[in-house]
């Protein structure tokens, strides 16, 4: 089973430290990706991990957890599961969509309930959050077949009959899948081919340089991927439109 991604997020490291053991101990659904003190942290470590769930204690000094689940706006929010040590918030928290409102200090028992159902809503078929993993790209790598989610890759090159997946984090995955096949698979995920031997996820592009040289896309990861002739007015008009 596919742990899920989780932040952390409490002004209290003491705090941080008994949920993170909690779930460590309880919940092995859980894979915690980042703990951090402050809701602009909390926002930066969703955005870097990819969360599929946040963990926030609501009263912080620089922005309380209920600002930084309105900042995460409406685009692959993760569920939020508010543990903290004021139950004057609730309804508040529940027109935020929050998933769940867990009170201090953490009842084990509570928190597994609220792993259980997570792992229902994000992971198990016939339910709204299979539509997450129904998502994902299968790839068959050296270590076997495996789940990728589209917006963790920054672009795709080609490799005889492989193909490299260049992602958000790591090192270069080697999967056996011509480039082809996956362009049919990830333009519904907004890549686009801009070259014979690459695909590109445009939410990563961060900037289009035309030259007389030859024309590039500077990628999020900083990478250089050049822009074939015949792709230049579709690229221009595509990143113009975004």
């Amino acid at each position: 089973m596919e742990r899920l991604r989780a932040v952390l997020v409490d002004d209290e490291p003491d705090a941080l430290d008994a949920l993170d053991t909690a779930l460590a101990a309880f919940c092995p659904e859980i894979d915690v990706r980042a703990q951090v003190t402050n809701g602009t942290d909390a926002i930066a470590a969703v955005a870097l991990h990819d969360a599929q769930v946040l963990f926030a204690d609501i009263r912080m000094p620089d922005m309380s957890g209920l600002e930084v689940v309105e900042r995460l706006g409406t685009a692959r929010p993760p569920a939020v599961v508010f543990v903290t040590a004021h139950d004057d918030q609730a309804i508040r928290a529940l027109k935020l969509r929050a998933f769940d409102y867990l009170l201090k200090p953490i009842d084990v028992e509570e928190l597994m309930i609220t792993v259980s159902q997570l792992v229902r809503l994000l992971c198990e078929p016939g339910l709204e959050g299979s539509r997450v993993l129904a998502s994902r790209l299968s790839v068959m790598t050296n270590k076997g077949t495996e789940l990728i989610d589209p917006q963790r890759i920054v672009r795709v090159e080609a490799s005889g009959s492989y193909s490299y997946l260049h992602l958000t984090e790591g090192r270069p995955l080697l999967v056996s899948r011509k480039l082809g096949e996956l362009e049919a698979e990830l333009e519904q995920h907004g890549f686009l081919r801009v070259h014979r031997s690459h695909l590109v996820n445009a939410k990563h592009v961060v900037r289009f340089t035309p030259g007389r040289a030859g024309h590039q896309l500077v990628l999020s990861n900083g990478d250089l991927v050049e822009v074939a002739r015949g792709k230049r007015a579709m690229l221009a008009n595509a990143i113009g439109g975004r």
